[in-house]
């Protein structure tokens, strides 16, 4: 491996540079036939701002949450586009708070203060003025690469030996998702784990490797693709026909709505759920799971029938309901 001017003998080089990563050209331009590459981007833009918090003894009395978080408007019709916003105001360490909203496909806010007359316009002012009562210490950053992007080395006939890909370096995300931490932190496991019981680092290591780290990638790339192939802005290699994008996009809010729902009920439910966005499970196992099922047709009728323990959404116009439910029982929660 060539560093510089210097040559540095090494068995083994990891890739580990980002979505930005050069590796791919320079193995092209050295005769390696490229890797196929799976795309779709969903035009995802995100910006935020950085707030130092009030001190606990100076935050109002309603002030009890520690997360602000607001979906995307799910009513039809003429309205701001902010109400189609994914918006989070959520804690850091030291006292502070980052303000983000994102969006798929929409224009955003690029000054502090164009941020500002975004979030008068957001569907709660709660927003604004938990911003109001924090102290600004960045300007606004805006962030669009954000295409989903996978290099597929594992379909090489003969992939290079002595390396290897973690991270945004071979599979990149959505970053409104979450996937990006966790997917890196996986493929780094399995490339210690694959190094631990090597003997040598041959084609063998590599293929075995490869496939390893493709079947973990799966998870993760089908959350993604199930939920921006169903935008028509969304274009790339994984790009859906009208009819699916209509499937898509008629079936996200109902689902989203009734597996939320009844993880409010049913602690099955939300365990398996944290369990899919942790990705220690896939989305397909958790609603072919016989528990899983039966929760949510039980949480079904007793909506149906006004029987539920946890009230499900509230004004956004007001402070949010400080009702602790914590040990809530019911005959249906309790399995």
């Amino acid at each position: 491996m060539l560093v510089g001017d210097e040559r540095i003998e090494t068995d083994l080089v990891v890739d580990a540079m980002g979505r930005g990563s050069s590796v791919s050209s320079w193995l092209a331009a050295a005769g390696w036939p490229e890797a196929p590459v799976r795309t779709l981007d969903a035009k995802v833009t995100y910006v935020s701002r950085w707030y130092d918090l009030p001190a606990p003894a100076e935050r109002p009395d309603s002030w009890w949450w520690q997360h602000l978080v607001m979906m995307p408007s799910q009513e039809k019709g003429e309205h701001p586009h902010e109400h189609e916003y994914l918006v989070n105001f959520f804690p850091m360490e030291g006292n502070r708070s980052i303000a983000c909203f994102g969006s798929w496909g929409l224009p955003m806010p690029r000054t502090v203060e164009e941020f500002e007359e975004s979030a008068a316009r957001l569907r709660s002012p709660m927003f604004l003025q938990a911003m109001h009562r924090s102290t600004p210490t960045s300007e606004v950053h805006l962030t669009r690469s954000t295409g989903n992007v996978w290099r597929r080395y594992d379909t090489l006939p003969h992939p290079p030996l002595g390396l290897a890909f973690v991270g945004d370096a071979i599979c990149a995300f959505n970053p409104f998702y979450g996937q990006g931490m966790s997917s890196a932190a996986g493929s780094a496991q399995l490339l210690r784990d694959a190094l631990d019981s090597a003997s040598t680092l041959d084609a063998r290591f590599a293929t075995s490797f490869l496939a390893a780290q493709r079947r973990a990638l799966k998870v993760p790339w089908a959350m993604a693709m199930a939920r921006d192939r169903g935008y028509e802005c969304a274009t790339g290699t994984e790009e859906a026909p009208a009819w699916v994008r209509r499937v898509l996009a008629g079936m996200t809010w109902p689902m989203f709505n009734l597996i939320t729902g009844a993880a409010r009920e049913y602690p099955v439910v939300d365990e398996h759920f944290a369990r899919v966005f942790n990705m220690d499970e896939s989305l397909t196992r958790m609603m072919t799971n016989p528990r899983v099922l039966s929760a949510l047709a039980r949480f079904r009728i007793r909506s149906a029938l006004g029987r539920l323990t946890v009230p499900y959404g509230f004004d956004s116009q007001q402070e949010p309901p400080g009702t602790d439910h914590t040990g809530y029982t019911t005959a249906g929660a309790s399995r």
